[in-house]
């Protein structure tokens, strides 16, 4: 069946939410360090006490990545920032009373702010999203993340990203993740796609590729260092196509036209 539509995924696949300095494979603790330090310096001026900030990422980076292991490993866990800084914050020893009077939601907006600041969009983004959409293909996006979805939205718009997208869904808005069939149908059924009609790009292959193919659409790897072949949770996972460039997508995507 030709196809009518693309699905993508948002960071490492539109959007580079890792500081430029960072080591490949390193991207993600680094930009959760980012949030850390700026969390800890807000709590400070706030006349909290908190930790050094060695032990202080380290905490707040053990919480992030348990979260993102119990949700790959398919425990029925929903990780948004908000419960998990709550978290970080017990860890860092900040009093019980202190998280109960809207320390929260401040808190997610001082994590977020000196991410959003290093996010910038992959070379060809926009235009590879204007070239699809002129093609006449239906585009959307469903990106897992911990982060409410109006930040990313923000960012997609900052970027002139939005006018080229049906649809844009976040996990930790709507209680699913990929690699979850119902992630991709979600989009799937907003693009009015069959699964055999629609093809899913993105950096990391189990979420991504494996997910999209057992959904039945087909599944595009946008090759990663931050997230490689190893990242496979010990599945055989075969892309339906892998490309090194995002600009490279549309010619890519002409053989299923």
């Amino acid at each position: 069946m030709p196809l009518r539509g693309v699905i993508f995924d948002m960071g490492g696949t539109l959007l580079h939410f890792h500081p430029r300095e960072a080591e490949p494979g390193q991207g993600w603790q680094e930009m959760e360090n980012t949030g850390a330090d700026a969390l800890r310096l807000f709590l400070h001026e706030q006349g909290y006490a908190v930790p050094p900030a060695d032990e202080a990422r380290r905490l707040n980076f053990a919480v992030m990545l348990d979260h993102w292991r119990r949700m790959g490993e398919g425990e029925p866990v929903n990780p948004q920032l908000g419960p998990m800084l709550h978290q970080v914050m017990s860890a860092w020893g900040l009093p019980p009373a202190a998280l109960e009077n809207g320390l929260i939601e401040d808190a997610v907006a001082a994590y977020i702010a000196p991410v959003q600041a290093i996010i910038r969009p992959l070379e060809g983004a926009a235009e590879t999203l204007r070239r699809l959409h002129e093609r006449g293909l239906r585009l959307g996006l469903f990106s897992n993340t911990a982060w409410p979805g109006v930040y990313h939205l923000q960012d997609l718009a900052r970027w002139g990203m939005m006018p080229y997208l049906e649809c844009a869904f976040f996990s930790a808005d709507v209680g699913i993740w990929k690699p979850r069939a119902a992630a991709f149908q979600m989009a799937l059924e907003a693009l009015d796609l069959q699964p055999e009609e629609a093809a899913y790009i993105g950096d990391h292959l189990y979420f991504d590729i494996y997910g999209a193919q057992q959904a039945g659409m087909r599944g595009i790897w946008l090759s990663s260092a931050e997230w490689p072949a190893s990242h496979q949770r010990g599945l055989t996972i075969t892309p339906d196509a892998t490309l090194e460039k995002l600009a490279d997508l549309p010619a890519v995507l002409e053989k299923w036209l």
